[in-house]
């Protein structure tokens, strides 16, 4: 888990977060297994319904949420890695063990267990499918591959895709390459230039968004629309932290920005009040000092684990239990199924990789602030 290492205001009460560990791995495991519930319904019948959040705002349900605090939480501790090592190499290698291990361990999974598993095929027919071994592709996380031959072929949602889940990799490495970009060009020692920056490229983006042949545009399974949105969360992210040392969190400052956020829903103002209360409120929820949310995630951080596997496992549930399941036992078995998946990962692949060091040559980036 990691402790940052600046102090913030609660409550009144200086917290100096040496001391107090964070609460970023319960809001992503809250978050993960989020997704888990939010997908068993549609996955089960085919249907999509506007749940109670998107009723009560008019535009954010709670998968969007969800996903918006993921990036939120992400552009604060990739600032502060890259902050934090100062090094090119370090902060690249790191991102990759993190990403990477548990994504490929999902992806032989999806072929040789569920997809074996599932296939209409032989078992002869769907190995020598050029589809099947296109499915790795995937790796590369830029071009990533949903379906596989013969699997699924029935599935009422998200035409018959093997992990729907894992396509926001591609959002969030792009981010990681713009802040190692801003860090190598010196941007993040001045918080001037830095917010000054970001304020630019989310009016470009805006404003080319905006426009009907841009908005069509998919490259490398990126869309317009959906990195505009996640790009701003995960700069308020960033721009929390590169901020936070002149940043006073009290209790009754949050409170104000939840009542504003509140009473802007199905309003017009919604949209952009949301960017800035999600943010502001995420963060401010991390540094809580509650010490029983630490020590629900004291074992470890299972919720990628979970992100990256639950979407296949819920398929392949529902194939073999023809979907007669209610949706209460569909997110019973989810869990059941997928959580000792996501511990193992987490234990036996994902933390060996993080501490996995390599003999590498320091590249200083020089983003320390002054």
């Amino acid at each position: 888990m990691i402790v940052c290492t600046e102090k913030i205001q609660i409550f009144n009460l200086t917290i100096n977060t040496r001391q107090h560990k964070n609460n970023f791995d319960f809001l992503r495991l809250i978050g993960a297994s989020t997704v888990v519930i939010n997908h068993a319904y549609p996955l089960l019948t085919g249907k999509v319904n506007r749940d109670w959040l998107e009723q009560l705002t008019g535009t954010l349900g709670t998968g969007t949420l969800v996903l918006d605090i993921f990036f939120v939480i992400s552009g604060y501790l990739i600032t502060q890695s890259l902050i934090t090592k100062n090094d090119a190499i370090d902060f690249f290698f790191a991102r990759c063990k993190r990403i990477f291990p548990a994504l490929i361990v999902s992806i032989l999974l999806s072929v040789f267990v569920v997809g074996l598993l599932a296939t209409k095929f032989s078992t002869n027919e769907y190995f020598t499918n050029t589809d099947t071994w296109s499915y790795f592709i995937g790796i590369s996380i830029f071009k990533l591959r949903f379906n596989l031959p013969g699997v699924f072929t029935e599935s009422f949602f998200h035409s018959n895709s093997v992990n729907g889940s894992i396509w926001t990799l591609a959002y969030e490495w792009v981010m990681y390459f713009i802040i190692f970009l801003f860090g190598i060009l010196g941007i993040l020692k001045s918080n001037l230039k830095y917010l000054t920056l970001h304020v630019v490229i989310i009016i470009a983006m805006i404003f080319l968004d905006q426009h009907p042949r841009i908005t069509t545009i998919k490259l490398f399974g990126i869309e317009s629309t959906r990195m505009v949105n996640l790009y701003v969360f995960f700069m308020m992210g960033s721009l929390l932290y590169i901020f936070n040392k002149k940043f006073e969190v009290k209790w009754f400052f949050a409170l104000a920005i939840l009542l504003i956020w509140v009473a802007s829903f199905k309003s017009e103002y919604c949209s952009i009040i949301s960017f800035f209360a999600i943010s502001f409120l995420t963060i401010w929820i991390a540094f809580l000092p509650i010490p029983f949310l630490q020590k629900i995630t004291s074992s470890g951080d299972y919720s990628y684990g979970i992100y990256v596997y639950s979407f296949p496992i819920q398929q392949l549930i529902i194939y073999y239990t023809s979907a007669q399941l209610s949706i209460f036992q569909m997110i019973i078995w989810s869990f059941v199924c997928t959580l000792p998946i996501a511990i193992l990962s987490y234990h036996f692949i994902e933390l060996p990789a993080i501490n996995y060091k390599f003999n590498n040559q320091k590249i200083k980036i020089n983003v320390i602030q002054k």
